[in-house]
């Protein structure tokens, strides 16, 4: 396996990037609303007898095998069984892979707003990813834009990404 550097050129003190003291405006980000609930979650008590469990599309044997319920014998079966029916009534609001995750609703809070001061935006090198994991890399970066966890973006601003190999050889 070859060896690889990254190195970067020093910076004196007169280019370094200092912080600016300003007040935040109070309405630029306002905090997160609790929207109403369309029932009362009270009205309907979980059963202490819950039905037997039943695969549907996303919530499947396989996936519930995924979930760890603590050390054998920590939980009674019946609390598993309620467990498990907790989660096939919630299904909705539970991912087992990355692209089943979505993100916050706006009816909750809008998008966070970082202000900024007129200034010049930077452009840094990126830093070189070894040609031998360059297709994993990509296929990595497509799969976490698709779950939108990365957004596209036309900024002016440019700063590097890297990535590491994991014992299991999977990339992050």
């Amino acid at each position: 396996m070859e060896a690889q550097a990254n190195t970067a050129k020093y910076k004196s003190v007169l280019k370094k990037a200092r912080q600016v003291n300003e007040a935040m405006p109070k309405d630029l980000n306002p905090p997160l609303e609790r929207s109403e609930l369309s029932r009362d979650p009270y009205e309907t008590p979980l059963s202490p007898n819950p039905p037997p469990f039943f695969e549907t599309s996303k919530v499947t044997k396989e996936r519930i095998s995924m979930i760890n319920f603590g050390p054998s014998g920590w939980l009674s079966e019946e609390e598993i069984n309620l467990l498990k029916n907790v989660i096939l009534l919630r299904q909705k609001a539970i991912a087992f892979c990355a692209e089943e995750r979505g993100v916050l609703k706006h009816s909750y809070g809008k998008p966070y707003t970082i202000r900024v001061i007129p200034h010049e935006p930077w452009q840094n090198k990126p830093i070189p990813i070894p040609k031998s994991i360059l297709p994993q890399f990509i296929e990595l970066v497509r799969e976490i834009i698709c779950t939108g966890l990365y957004e596209k973006s036309t900024s002016s601003y440019n700063s590097p990404v890297f990535c590491v190999e994991k014992p299991m050889e999977n990339l992050e």
